[in-house]
């Protein structure tokens, strides 16, 4: 099964499973700045999401699940990008879910509450002969580590 996990943000970071095995990942970002104005960033991510959808087929899509968010801002950007992504993946009848963010860190690094850096240390050491994550790309780390939890899950329900 080919799964797409989702870190969604200014810098939403995605990456590409397919039966277990890595297949690619990345981070699209979406600063309003580059843009004409506020809703430029959903117009853009919507647009992107629709090359990844196109590119790699996913059969089932898995996105962060932000519960408290510190800024306003913030809160509002995850609540935009989410909705797009859910309507999209309604209209492609594509299946989706979320995850908190403590769970995902517990499962790709055996801790709920790990660092940025722990992040980028467990994905470049699971799939380091792909990837060289800096610290500052955390989203594409964590979007690997949600992509690598679904997969997990499909696992358990069959076994």
């Amino acid at each position: 099964m080919r799964v797409l996990g989702l870190d969604p943000g200014s810098r939403t970071g995605w990456a590409i499973f397919d039966n277990d095995v890595y297949i690619a990942s990345g981070c699209m970002t979406l600063n309003e700045e580059n843009y004409k104005g506020g809703g430029w960033r959903y117009l853009v991510f919507k647009r992107k999401f629709l090359d990844l959808l196109t590119t790699y087929q996913p059969e089932a899509l898995v996105y962060e699940l932000v519960r408290r968010h510190v800024g306003t801002d913030a809160a509002h950007i995850w609540g935009g990008l989410t909705a797009v992504m859910k309507m999209i993946c309604e209209e492609q009848q594509i299946p989706y879910t979320g995850y908190e963010v403590k769970s995902i860190k517990k499962h790709f690094t055996g801790t709920g509450n790990a660092s940025k850096e722990l992040m980028c240390v467990t994905a470049n050491n699971k799939y380091g002969t792909k990837l060289d994550i800096k610290a500052q790309e955390d989203d594409e780390a964590d979007a690997i580590g949600i992509a690598e939890m679904l997969y997990q899950d499909i696992l358990k329900i069959k076994l």
